[in-house]
């Protein structure tokens, strides 16, 4: 499964739509990072693909919290900041 993270539902839908048109995975979004750890604490996880400025969580905090679940999963910080 791919997972998809962010505050904007634009982003989700482009990501999600092309990730659905080039890959066989299953792929699900979240337009926030606490709905998507309690999600993923259930549901095994490949790839994760995170905004970093989101309310509540920034996009580093959460994809430690997804190392912590899935080590060896792949995780994808998108940002327009240059210096993270």
């Amino acid at each position: 499964m791919i997972a998809i993270v962010d505050d904007e539902e634009m982003v989700l839908t482009s990501l999600r739509s092309f990730l659905l048109l080039e890959t066989d995975y299953e792929v699900e979004t979240f337009s926030s990072p606490q709905a998507a750890i309690s999600t993923l604490r259930d549901k095994p996880v490949d790839l994760v693909i995170s905004d970093y400025l989101m309310p509540g969580m920034n996009g580093i905090e959460f994809l430690l919290e997804v190392k912590a679940l899935y080590p060896f999963a792949t995780r994808i910080l998108l940002t327009g900041y240059a210096d993270k």
